[in-house]
């Protein structure tokens, strides 16, 4: 929580005040646990060499991906969204810039889409190879 005076107000900056925060952060959070799985999954088959064999699992992984990347895009893009009102404002709607008034919130808040997005360019190279790959898969 990051609060600031200004005023006379007390003025509170929190990611659960917006949606599209909370959902950035949701993304991410289910986004941590399936790479996990799906790294096993990626070994699993890679250790037993039998890729052939496993294309089951092989499949799983490439969904894996293709959902967890889906998912970070649009999380992210909704984060962006609130981020960039909240740096610049909208005045023709009447939304003030808050980043003069609560910097920490900002800050943490860029560098969280910063990594999200380098998440995502791993998440498309991820997602290349996956389709690559599959194309070398025979019956």
């Amino acid at each position: 929580m990051t609060r600031k005076q200004v005023l006379f107000l007390g003025l509170d900056a929190r990611y659960t005040y917006s949606p599209s925060m909370k959902f950035f952060a949701y993304a991410n959070i289910i986004g941590c646990p399936s790479s996990v799985v799906s790294l096993f999954l990626v070994l699993i088959c890679c250790y037993k060499k039998h890729l052939h064999s496993n294309k089951y699992f092989f499949t799983c992984s490439s969904m894996i991906w293709y959902f967890v990347f889906g998912l970070l895009v649009a999380g992210c893009a909704a984060a962006t969204s609130i981020g960039y009102v909240g740096k610049y404002g909208q005045k023709h709607s009447g939304w003030n810039p808050i980043c003069n008034f609560v910097p920490k919130f900002c800050h943490k808040a860029t560098l969280s889409l910063t990594l999200s997005y380098i998440a995502i360019m791993f998440y498309l190279c991820l997602t290349i190879i996956s389709a690559n790959q599959s194309r070398h898969i025979t019956k």
